[in-house]
């Protein structure tokens, strides 16, 4: 490289000193600043080897002292030239300006510049430019924001609720999620405390002590749950982790909080909690109704017997009518019990809809209580449709009960019978059911009826705006209906109330014969019946009936005793009528045992539980007669006499 250019050996004094220049040029030369030199003609008067390096500008380029040259050597060098060429005519244009940047480079590199003007004598004789390479300093920089929107990006990407406080409680730190929650956004955060958002005076101090119980205690804080109030009025349930930290070199204590949204999980746990409450109380009642099924098996069968040995116009006979009337209402409670723990025998009939309402009204005016206005419309002629009574009671009690709940200040429900023509059904429903009426069950309601996006998930199971709802209501509703060969419309206006209208097939067949009627006499030597109950009152009055209609009876209690007693006599035996559910041994286990011994034995199983209620253990072939507890003596001889009438067992 060739030497440098330096300047005329003088001084400001017009004195020469060949020693100051050469102690002044040396120092130039070892800084590691690019210095270059230009006087007021733009003519370049020195520079030193670090600027040619750091430009790399060949030295004979630069021994040409033209500033011109040097300035279209570098442009090629940088991000933005023409930026750059304006600002070194502006600085030429104004001698006395000084100026500060930093150059980008296509190749990477980055340069402070600076630029003074150069003084001697006290006149700008020219331009001092100054060049530092802070290409490493540069990067270093950028790789440190990368790293912070990096980490910025992780931490607004969480969903968990992240900051940190100092110890006057102010936000320090927050991601997105935490400034949402407190209805703002993270920039309005910083600096302030939790008393610029929150609305609750108790939330403020509460969370207060437990950051300085953090802070103060040097160890994590575990909160459980604490409830946060949102600007909108919403109450978010969160658990909060708060670590005590101090900052980098220095001794200024801080907290820093980890915070879950929980509240989907609580309400969650609340529904799992209802329904193992509703679960327990469905197995209590199904128990309940099952066992109050044998005793009204004995009060309703013994009641007929009297019936039988009463004639017409004995003062006694009325009395006795009282009772079975009341044995027949607590048969339809058993029914309703049953119904509750799911575990109802499904018993299609021929029903008036007019029947079913009136004979709820009572217990639905109960349901709603005094600050609802309940009225019934019912149609003159409302038609029959075949179904479950007891799964029509549950529609009926579902849909009042929600539309209770709507009517929290009170209001008005009505029930309504409607005849309805095909012209007024969905086409879908019109050729599922064929030509023919259809029946409307229809439960209106003055509440506050139901918004479009809940509309379109109402019938969803476990979908619930219910605080402690468990979602299943309407679903089971449509479940049933669907069942039924129906269709269930809903008509609601936000703010203004809801009506239901369950759509049933009508149909204008008849009852046929419930049993087979035994009267008159009787075969003295009819079929042998083992007989196995444990519930004595219900084994007495099946073998009373059982003989009365004709059949030898074998009892036992239970089944190891009916398998005693087959050692002796199972040749006898020609029909086993077993309960399904006792102590020990089961009935289908008895019916297996026998089977595989007496092939020729049938069957006929007892319970006052429908036979797809009782679960896999009571798994029982569907082509085996199955008698419903109560049952009345028609009904048990029926029973057997189909069980004889079968081919193989």
């Amino acid at each position: 490289m060739a030497e440098p250019l330096v300047f005329d050996q003088r001084n400001p004094g017009g004195e020469t000193s060949d020693h100051s220049a050469e102690l002044f040029q040396a120092a130039l030369e070892s800084t590691a600043d690019g210095i270059l030199i230009v006087d007021r003609h733009r003519r370049v008067t020195w520079y030193n080897r670090t600027f040619l390096e750091l430009w790399r500008i060949p030295p004979v380029l630069a021994q040409t002292r033209n500033d011109e040259a040097l300035l279209s050597f570098v442009l090629d060098q940088v991000v933005d030239p023409e930026s750059f060429q304006a600002k070194v005519g502006d600085l030429y244009a104004n001698p006395d300006e000084s100026s500060f940047d930093v150059l980008s480079f296509i190749d990477g590199r980055c340069f402070e510049r600076y630029s003074l003007p150069q003084f001697i004598g006290g006149d700008i004789v020219g331009r001092v430019w100054s060049f530092r390479d802070i290409t490493e300093r540069g990067q270093a920089q950028e790789a440190l924001r990368r790293s912070e929107e990096r980490l910025r990006q992780i931490i607004d990407t969480v969903p968990n609720f992240i900051f940190a406080k100092d110890a006057d409680g102010r936000f320090i730190l927050v991601n997105r999620a935490m400034a949402e929650a407190y209805g703002t956004t993270v920039e309005n955060l910083l600096g302030k405390t939790d008393a610029d958002f929150s609305r609750s005076e108790q939330e403020i101090q509460r969370r207060r002590e437990t950051d300085l119980t953090a802070i103060h205690s040097g160890r994590p804080l575990h909160i459980p749950e604490e409830p946060v109030t949102r600007a909108d009025g919403q109450v978010r349930w969160l658990e909060t982790v708060k670590i005590p930290f101090t900052f980098s070199g220095t001794a200024v204590p801080a907290m820093l909080g980890v915070s879950t949204d929980i509240t989907d999980r609580r309400r969650l746990e609340a529904e799992l909690l209802h329904a193992q409450k509703m679960d327990a109380v469905g197995r209590l009642a199904g128990g309940i109704a099952h066992d109050f099924n044998n005793l009204l098996t004995a009060i309703l069968g013994y009641s007929d017997v009297l019936m039988e040995g009463i004639p017409t116009g004995n003062v006694l006979r009325p009395e006795v009518e009282e009772i079975v009337k009341a044995g027949q209402r607590a048969a339809q409670l058993t029914r309703q019990l049953l119904a509750f723990s799911r575990r109802q025998v499904w018993q299609p009939r021929l029903i008036d809809l007019n029947n079913v309402v009136g004979n709820m009204e009572r217990l639905l005016r109960r349901v709603i209580g005094a600050k609802v206005d309940f009225t019934t419309r019912l149609a003159a002629d409302s038609g029959r449709v075949k179904a479950d009574p007891g799964q029509i009671e549950q529609i009926l009690m579902n849909l009042v009960v929600n539309a209770q709940d709507a009517m929290p200040e009170g209001g008005s429900l009505t029930i309504e019978t409607i005849a309805l023509g095909a012209g007024e059904v969905s086409e879908a429903l019109r050729r599922a059911s064929g030509p023919g009426a259809f029946l409307g069950l229809k439960v209106i309601d003055t509440g506050t009826g139901i918004s479009p996006q809940v509309r379109e998930r109402i019938f969803e199971p476990f979908f619930t705006t219910k605080e402690s709802g468990t979602g299943l209501g309407l679903a089971t509703v449509y479940g049933i209906v669907r069942q039924m060969g129906g269709e269930i419309v809903v008509e609601t206006t936000e703010g203004s109330g809801s009506s239901f209208l369950v759509i049933l097939p009508a149909t204008q067949a008849t009852d046929g014969p419930q049993g087979l009627t035994i009267g008159g006499t009787t075969p003295s030597r009819g079929p042998t019946v083992l007989l196995v109950e444990d519930e004595e009152a219900v084994r007495r009055l099946a073998r009373r009936l059982l003989e009365g209609a004709g059949y030898r009876t074998i009892e036992a209690s239970n089944a190891a005793d009916a398998l005693a007693v087959c050692e002796t006599r199972g040749d006898e035996v020609q029909v086993l009528v077993t309960d399904l559910i006792m102590p020990g041994i089961n009935g289908r286990e008895l019916a297996d045992r026998l089977h595989a011994r007496w092939p020729n034995v049938r069957v006929v199983f007892m319970s006052g539980y429908a036979a797809e209620a009782l679960g896999r253990s009571f798994a029982v072939d569907p082509s085996i007669p199955f008698l419903h507890k109560p049952f009345t003596r028609d009904e048990l001889v029926s029973c057997v006499q189909t069980a004889l009438q079968a081919f193989g067992r």
